[in-house]
C-alpha cells in the first residue's frame, strides 16, 4: 500500500479543516528548517499555520508515512517562524 498525495492532504484535513489553515504546503520530504528528526523518513510532509495561532510562532508539521497512512508527527515545525 502507497498513500498517494492526494491521500495524504485528505489524512491531514481530518484533523484541520481548510477554513483554519492560514497556509499549507506538502512535500515528499522534510523541509530543511524545520527540526523534528525525520529527514530520514519516508512521509508526506505538510508544513502549515493556523488561524487561530500568533504570527510570530514556529509553523507547524504533520507527517504521514508514505507506505502505511500512520500519522508519524503532528507538531511544532521547531522552525523558529
Amino acid at each position: 500500500m502507497r498513500i498517494s498525495r492526494d491521500e495524504a492532504l485528505a489524512l491531514f484535513h481530518q484533523g484541520y479543516p481548510a477554513k483554519i489553515v492560514v497556509w499549507s504546503k506538502i512535500s515528499p520530504i522534510c523541509p530543511d528548517n524545520c527540526r523534528v528528526g525525520l529527514a530520514d523518513r519516508d512521509c508526506w510532509f505538510v508544513k502549515f499555520s493556523l488561524d487561530r495561532e500568533p504570527i510570530l510562532c514556529s509553523s507547524r508539521l504533520f507527517a504521514v508515512s508514505k507506505s502505511t497512512g500512520e500519522i508519524i508527527y503532528d507538531g511544532s515545525a521547531n522552525n523558529e517562524g
